[in-house]
C-alpha cells in the first residue's frame, strides 16, 4: 500500500518579511539595488543575529517594499523619504 507524501509547506500570499533574495525576486531587481533602497531608508528592514555572532539574517518588510514600488508605479505621487519627485513634460 502506497502512502501519500506529506503536504508541502505553502508560503502565505503576503508574508510580513522577505529575505533579500525573495525581495529581489519580488521587485525584479538585483541585491545591490535592494541594499541601496534600504540604506536610503526607502524600505524597512531588520537584521536578526544573536549577540556575538558575525552572520545573521537580513529581512525586508513586504509591506514597505510593496508601498515603495507602488509609489513609483503611480508616477511618484507619494515619493519616498529624501527623494525629490521628477517632473514630466
Amino acid at each position: 500500500m502506497k502512502t501519500s507524501p506529506p503536504p508541502l509547506h505553502i508560503a502565505p500570499q503576503n508574508p510580513e518579511w522577505l529575505r533579500i533574495v525573495e525581495a529581489c525576486e519580488y521587485a525584479r531587481v538585483s541585491k545591490p539595488v535592494i541594499y541601496d533602497w534600504m540604506n536610503k531608508g526607502w524600505i524597512k528592514n531588520v537584521s536578526l543575529r544573536q549577540r556575538g555572532q558575525i552572520k545573521g539574517v537580513r529581512l525586508v518588510s513586504f509591506d514597505s517594499l510593496r508601498a515603495f514600488l507602488e509609489s513609483r508605479a503611480t508616477g511618484g505621487i507619494e515619493t519616498a523619504q529624501n527623494d525629490k519627485p521628477t517632473e514630466t513634460r
